[in-house]
């Protein structure tokens, strides 16, 4: 069975018996799969923004931390050599 959303989910685990069920390829593709019945999924372009955005801001917070090291580093350099 191929589970594409919650329903499918909860179907999988009546049908089978079992406490729960691990999926793969619905939540790689949009994580909204997880949301109560009640949820409206959540459009894949916007699951994409949002993972996008947040890569960025951590980007740019370890690149900044990084590119801080590197001046402090050359600041005692120039401090030790005078």
């Amino acid at each position: 069975m191929d589970i594409k959303n919650r329903e499918d989910i909860e179907e999988f685990i009546q049908k089978s018996g079992c406490d729960s069920a691990m999926i793969a390829r619905s939540a790689q593709w949009n994580p909204s799969v997880f949301l109560s019945k009640t949820s409206t999924p959540i459009p894949f372009d916007s699951v994409v923004k949002d993972y996008l955005r947040l890569m960025i801001r951590y980007v740019k917070k370890k690149l900044f931390s990084f590119l801080f090291s590197l001046i402090e580093k050359k600041k005692k350099k120039m401090t030790l050599g005078n």
